[in-house]
């Protein structure tokens, strides 16, 4: 076998025994991205001899193959179908790398994932700076992250898409986050994860990076117009956002808003030509997407992946798709919060505060509730607030069901607009529990009470005067009324007892009605 050694990338290689000196044509560390992206003519052979190491070979040929893992001095990289070249890993041990801007006279454009991570490149991987040549447009998932040394990063405007966490765990990009809540270079927005409330992305942003605000406490995102890309995982379990408006130069979304399940609608400029795979993948509350293009116009948006047809997620599929949007139309949209609870100072399971989700654009809300027994629709009043999130009724029923609708409007220059009906469910709390009965023995006693509807089960509590506190004593299910105390008691002693009835949500959480007249027992 022969090898040739590419290129003049001045590095002082020790391989097997085998030093080359920096005459030989290695010297990665001093030379510039201009400079390796050279093509050379002449390549010095080296042939093993008497077992010594050698470099293999590496052809013209070997350079056409698309996808395959070739190698250029301390880079190993791959030809993309575009004939253009990513960088998959760095094999050199400098602190200060160059990235070449061209490999054998193609184009570096990407980087890929994990390239330089350092978990990954093992002990001993110590890179401080980084030059990114101007020609990268892509830059893989963690293909940086916890370099820690990593302190200087030259990072060009070209740059569109940035996989998640690209940075994480670099010095570099912890000094940035330290003063600012948008950490932004070259128009890339890299971090935002410490935002609160309501947020302004800064005028000139053009790419957001992936997870830029991942899991960030944010409620609204106001965008400059300058934005084009929205990176994978950018706004991923930002679980506090229910409307989005994109802005209207974007170009493309690459699985932005995984995970943002309280996300109820967003508008999309028919600028879009890509929306990604799981973009809105477990956005399960989305309702209505709002796009400015025309249905054909939406049919030919892609996915950027040829085996996954665009629309892939399905709750794109199942939302509402409104076509040939205005901006200056309101979004009305809202969803009927599940979580209901008892008005504040009433008796409790008399009363019910039905909540909702707001509508951005909204100036108020029709309330309605369902009359079982002659099947209607009853409208029992509006809010005339737009941020008004919930409606009060009284005199109701413990343990009840009861059906509800809310719809919201806004009126515009003499013309009112209506939202899409939001259907919900509520239950008050059980009612109050009554003891009907009591037996005792000289070390037992029996409670008995009335069945309450809609309860789950019951509490009993007894009274400890040691401590002067209600203790609890069972949880009594399975639809009995009974319970039998015989935990530690005296003869001839009085007892304090109550009980509470409980239901369980069939969203969660727990409702629980009023305790029992407290009831006092004797032993024998």
């Amino acid at each position: 076998m022969k090898k040739f050694v590419a290129g003049v990338v001045a590095l002082s290689i020790a391989f097997g025994g085998l030093a080359l000196p920096a005459e030989s044509g290695f010297a990665a560390g001093s030379a510039s991205a201009e400079e390796m992206s050279e093509d050379y003519a002449t390549n010095e052979e080296i042939s093993p001899d008497d077992g010594e190491a050698y470099i293999a070979e590496q052809s013209g040929e070997d350079v056409q193959v698309a996808g395959a893992i070739l190698t250029y001095g301390d880079f190993n990289y791959t030809v993309l179908d575009d004939g253009t070249v990513e960088i998959t890993s760095y094999n050199g041990s400098d602190d200060d790398v160059v990235i070449p801007s061209k490999i054998k006279g193609k184009k570096v454009t990407s980087i890929g994932a994990w390239a330089f991570e350092e978990y990954i490149q093992g002990p001993g991987f110590n890179i401080k700076s980084v030059v990114i040549p101007d020609t990268v447009t892509s830059i893989g998932s963690e293909a940086f992250g916890n370099c820690e040394n990593l302190k200087k990063v030259t990072l060009p405007s070209s740059v569109t898409s940035i996989g998640t966490y690209a940075f994480s765990g670099t010095p570099w990009l912890e000094a940035l986050k330290k003063n600012n809540t948008f950490v932004v270079v070259n128009n890339i927005l890299l971090d935002a994860t410490s935002a609160e409330g309501e947020v302004t992305i800064p005028g000139g942003v053009v790419t957001i990076a992936g997870g830029a605000f991942a899991e960030a406490n944010i409620t609204n995102v106001n965008f400059p117009d300058s934005v084009k890309y929205i990176n994978a995982w950018a706004f991923k379990e930002c679980t506090k956002l229910n409307h989005v408006v994109l802005p209207k130069n974007l170009v493309s979304i690459d699985g932005a808003f995984n995970t943002c399940y309280n996300l109820i609608s967003i508008v999309i400029p028919k600028s879009v030509k890509t929306i990604g795979i799981q973009t809105f993948y477990y956005c399960t509350s989305l309702k209505a997407v709002y796009y400015t293009g025309s249905e054909e116009e939406w049919n030919n948006i892609s996915t950027g992946d040829p085996y996954n047809p665009f629309p892939c997620d399905q709750e794109l599929k199942n939302a509402k798709i409104h076509f040939n949007y205005d901006y200056s139309q309101p979004i009305l949209d809202i969803i009927a919060d599940y979580f209901n609870r008892d008005a504040d100072g009433v008796k409790k399971g008399t009363s019910l505060r039905f909540h909702w989700v707001t509508a951005p654009d909204a100036d108020g809300y029709k309330f309605y509730i369902y009359n079982s027994s002659t099947k209607k629709w009853v409208n029992k009043g509006t809010v005339r607030d737009g941020k008004g999130e919930y409606f009060e009724l009284y005199n109701l029923t413990p343990g009840t069901t009861y059906k509800y609708r809310v719809r919201a409007y806004a009126k515009r220059n003499g013309k009112t607009y209506w939202g899409d009906y939001s259907n919900g469910t509520a239950m008050t709390t059980p009612g109050k529990a009554v003891i009907k009965s009591t037996s005792s023995t000289k070390n037992s006693i029996t409670l008995k009470w009335g069945k309450v509807k809609s309860a789950d089960g019951y509490r009993v509590y007894r009274y400890d005067s040691k401590t002067k506190k209600w203790k609890k004593l069972a949880t009594v299910k399975n639809g009995k009324t009974s319970y039998v105390d015989k935990k530690s008691l005296k003869s001839k002693t009085t007892y304090k007892y109550k009980v509470k009835a409980y239901h369980k949500w069939m969203y969660g959480g727990t409702f629980w009605g009023d305790a029992s007249a407290v009831k006092s027992v004797k032993t024998k």
